[in-house]
């Protein structure tokens, strides 16, 4: 405990010029409950010689909420004791899967189990627990939170009990899956065994547990359609990020003739979109001229001088060229603006943004 203070007040002591009630309020996480939020409280506020709410998940005694400590895993039980509620079930007789073993967790199971469903799992940074009758959670409790053990502990104090290093979380069979340990813990695979065992629900108590690959897969489709994006400069970029908000998948066709594309390269317009859209890996083809829009994409000639197809559910023809196939009126294809017509940049992008959010 003691090498744990001096750790939390080092760190406030530099943390503390940049936070405030009126600037950034901070929040524990994995690895950070209310001892630790306490030291680092009491250093803010003997080095501020102020009392405030700079910090989340204090204690009762000074200045924290009644039940934070339960609100998220209570939460996350709620929204899916509602969801069976409109389809006219209940969590009574089903078995639950939990990942971590943290606050999130532990009261996911505490509330799961007392509106009657069996949890089965939990887990930490080292491995996981099987319990087929049902986790006992004072012991978890008892392990975690008073003795900051590891889940290993569980097993060697109840009977009946698998222990195994590594993942492995969403190998056993349940009707619902509550992963409540970090991000990207549930991978496709692992979407994949829940669908095999026909788990009914996913639902998350973790920061974006479930990548996107088996988000995509749960979901049943992809997130999102794919869109392309004939022309570029700022506002093909700005169209880009708006979609990719929204969990489409974009392509930025770029022309040779694009008025606003200085030398084909449309992502010099802005760093922050340059960065994003590379993060997303959003294809960008340059210097191309279009041949045609058809009905499941667009066809397009390269540099190379070679003519390929793109396939997208829907196109947008951004501001600065308007091609001649668009003489013909199709339903999936969006014209925003072309350089002889534009008014000004900002009414072309809110009609881009109007756009996207018709897509």
């Amino acid at each position: 405990d003691n090498e744990v203070m001096r750790f939390c007040q080092s760190f406030m002591t530099e943390l503390c010029r940049h936070i405030g009630a009126d600037t950034d309020v901070p929040a524990g996480d994995i690895g950070t409950g209310a001892r630790e939020i306490g030291y680092m409280f009491g250093q803010y506020k003997r080095i501020k010689d102020v009392w405030e709410g700079v910090l989340t998940g204090k204690g009762l005694s000074y200045g924290g909420s009644l039940a934070r400590t339960e609100a998220t895993g209570y939460g996350l039980v709620y929204f899916v004791q509602e969801y069976l509620n409109c389809h006219d079930d209940s969590f009574e007789g089903k078995t639950v899967a939990v990942s971590g073993s943290g606050n999130v967790a532990i009261y996911a199971t505490e509330k799961a189990q007392q509106l009657g469903a069996k949890v089965v799992t939990m887990s930490d940074s080292t491995g996981w627990i099987h319990d087929p009758n049902g986790i006992d959670v004072a012991l978890v409790k008892q392990i975690k939170e008073v003795e900051r053990g590891r889940i290993s502990e569980y097993a060697k104090r109840r009977e009946g009990v698998e222990y195994k290093d590594g993942r492995g979380v969403w190998s056993i069979p349940v009707d619902i899956a509550l992963p409540c340990a970090t991000q990207n813990e549930l991978h496709l695979e692992d979407a994949k065994q829940l669908a095999t065992h026909n788990c009914m629900i996913v639902a998350e108590g973790a920061n974006m547990p479930t990548t996107m690959e088996a988000t995509e897969y749960l979901s049943g489709r992809d997130v999102g359609e794919n869109v392309i994006i004939i022309g570029g400069g700022l506002t093909g970029c700005e169209i880009a990020y708006d979609l990719i908000l929204k969990g489409k998948k974009p392509q930025i066709v770029e022309m040779k003739n694009d008025l606003i594309a200085v030398k084909g390269v449309c992502l010099a317009n802005s760093s922050f979109l340059r960065e994003m859209l590379a993060f997303k890996k959003t294809p960008v083809y340059l210097n191309t001229s279009l041949v045609s829009i058809n009905e499941d994409g667009v066809t397009v000639k390269g540099q190379d001088g070679n003519t390929f197809d793109l396939k997208g559910d829907n196109v947008i023809v951004s501001v600065g060229y308007k091609p001649a196939p668009l003489s013909e009126k199709r339903a999936h294809v969006h014209l925003v603006g072309d350089a002889n017509a534009v008014g000004n940049l900002r009414t072309v992008i809110w009609r881009a943004w109007d756009v996207c959010m018709k897509l």
